[in-house]
C-alpha cells in the first residue's frame, strides 16, 4: 500500500472555514485493517511574513483535528508544512538549520508523538529536498508525511520523487510505503486437567457428580430439549473447573540429560580429531 500525496494546490481538509471558523469535519478513513484503520488527510500551510498569528492558529488547529482521531488509528497527515528542519533537530534533512516553522513542526510531533517518514531514511542528498523555487533554483525540503510513533515499522521507506515534472510543479511526489506491522491477538493458555487423578480418587468423582447434580436439576418451566442439553454441558464445565486438579507441568529432565550427553560426544570426538 503507497499512500501519496501533491501538495501543490490541495485544500486544507480538516478545518473548515480556516482560519475563522474553527469546526473539525470528518476526517477520511479507510479501513484498511479490522484493527487499524486508515486515516489520512492532506493539509496545506499558510504562512504570512506579516501575520504570525495565522501561522500558530494554523498549528493548533491541526492539533485539535489530531486529536480528534482515534489513537490506534494509523494516521498520515501529508502535506506542505513550509518548514524547514536542520540537522540538530532530525536524522536525514536537506537543510542545516531549522526555521520558525520548523520550530512549531517539531512542538507538534512532540506534543502527539509523531514522526515525519521522509526524513527518517538515510537516502542521498539528491533524493531529500521535495521543493524547487522557480526564480532562484534553490531546493528546499519543506513536505513532510507525519505519523504516529507507534507505526514506525509499519512505514519501510519514505522518499521523494520527480514524477510531476511533466506538469510544471514546482513540488515533488513524497511517496510512503505502508506495511502495517500488527500485534497478534493474546490467546488464553489452554488449562489442562488431570483426569488420571480424578479417575482413582472416589472423594472427587464424588464431589463431581453432586456438583453437575446441583448445578442441572434447577427446574426450568417450559425448557426445550436444546437448552436442557446446553445446561447440562455448562453444569458440567463449571464442576470440572471446581472440583477436578489441573495437571502439573514436569521438567522433562531426562530429554534434557540426553541432549547434554550427545553434546559432551561430539566435543570428544572432536578433541581427538585435533
Amino acid at each position: 500500500m503507497r499512500c501519496i500525496v501533491d501538495t501543490a494546490g490541495h485544500p486544507y481538509i480538516p478545518i473548515a472555514g480556516y482560519p475563522r471558523e474553527r469546526e473539525l469535519e470528518g476526517l477520511p478513513t479507510y479501513p484498511q485493517a479490522e484493527n487499524a484503520p486508515l486515516t489520512i488527510f492532506p493539509r496545506t500551510v499558510f504562512v504570512s511574513l506579516q501575520q504570525n498569528e495565522w501561522e500558530d492558529l494554523d498549528y493548533e488547529d491541526l492539533g485539535v483535528a489530531i486529536r480528534e482521531v482515534p489513537a490506534h488509528n494509523f494516521l498520515a497527515i501529508l502535506g506542505d508544512f513550509n518548514a524547514r528542519l536542520g540537522t540538530g533537530d532530525a536524522p536525514f534533512t536537506h537543510h542545516n538549520e531549522t526555521n520558525r516553522n520548523g520550530r512549531h513542526l517539531l512542538e507538534l510531533m512532540t506534543e502527539h508523538g509523531l514522526l515525519a517518514a521522509n526524513i527518517e531514511f538515510q537516502k542521498k542528498r539528491g533524493k531529500r529536498w521535495n521543493f524547487q523555487d522557480r526564480c532562484t533554483g534553490t531546493k528546499r525540503q519543506l513536505d513532510y508525511i507525519l505519523v504516529r510513533r507507534k507505526w514506525r515499522n509499519s512505514v519501510p521507506n519514505a522518499e521523494p520523487y520527480s514524477s510531476f515534472c511533466s506538469v510544471g510543479s514546482d513540488h515533488r511526489v513524497v511517496s510512503m510505503k505502508v506495511r502495517l506491522s500488527l500485534r497478534a491477538p493474546k490467546t488464553n493458555p489452554r488449562i489442562v486437567y488431570d483426569w488420571k487423578t480424578f479417575a482413582t480418587d472416589s472423594e472427587m468423582q464424588e464431589k463431581y457428580t453432586v456438583e453437575v447434580r446441583n448445578r442441572f436439576q434447577i427446574l426450568e418451566d417450559g425448557e426445550d430439549p436444546s437448552s436442557r442439553y446446553q445446561r447440562f454441558i455448562e453444569a458440567n464445565m463449571e464442576a470440572t473447573r471446581t472440583c477436578v486438579p489441573r495437571r502439573k507441568r514436569f521438567f522433562n529432565v531426562y530429554g534434557l540429560i540426553s541432549q547434554l550427553e550427545a553434546m559432551t560426544k561430539i566435543c570428544q570426538l572432536n578433541t581427538i580429531q585435533d
